[in-house]
């Protein structure tokens, strides 16, 4: 169940229950960036930068990520009452995570908006983690990862994912975010802990 990567795909889209990051310019109407500090178009000085994307820009890695062969896979059913269990490598910080809406994980400065899993303090940004690095997201009975068009690419095993193409996550599944490595476990919210 694995995004298929056929050469007669169609583009892949934005999905829409991600906001859009660009802007019009109040001077004449044009499409601007959401990091823009002048108006393409007409020169026009736009306002300050929203505190979403005050974040500093992510780095190229000149390095790809080390993968690790998978054998065998978990469940890929992810019920109703299930949670995620975000496990990152090398420190065992983990993550419990009720996903109920999309879950990006990301970085930035500032208190991380709803939806949004701050990966800050393990030290995203010298991993290559973008600021809006990739979703979780349940999809009935399956959770799903989808690329963000990260700057470094995100990784399910050992294979690169398209950006905004939704994946198949399973119990047991390693994700890795630019060089940044985690497993993920599926777990019921109800069981004693």
């Amino acid at each position: 169940m694995t995004g298929n990567l056929s050469p007669d795909q169609a583009q892949p889209e934005k999905p829409l229950s991600l906001p859009d990051e660009s802007a019009r310019c109040r001077a004449c109407g044009a499409t601007i960036a959401a990091l823009d500090r002048h108006c393409p178009q007409c020169g026009a000085e736009l306002p300050p930068v929203d505190h979403v994307y005050d974040t500093p820009s992510t780095i190229p890695m000149k390095r790809v990520p080390r993968t690790v062969a998978v054998e065998g896979e978990g469940r890929s059913h992810f019920k109703p009452h299930d949670v995620a269990l975000l496990q990152f490598l090398p420190s065992g910080v983990c993550y419990k995570v009720d996903i109920r809406d999309a879950l990006v994980l990301g970085r930035t400065t500032n208190p991380p908006p709803a939806g949004v899993l701050d990966l800050t303090e393990l030290n995203a940004m010298a991993h290559g983690v973008s600021r809006r690095h990739c979703a979780l997201q349940r999809r009935g009975e399956f959770l799903v990862v989808t690329d963000l068009a990260s700057v470094n690419g995100t990784y399910l095993n050992d294979q690169k994912l398209m950006p905004f193409v939704e994946y198949v996550v399973s119990h047991g599944d390693r994700l890795i975010l630019g060089t940044l490595h985690l497993v993920i476990f599926f777990g019921d919210v109800d069981a004693p802990a």
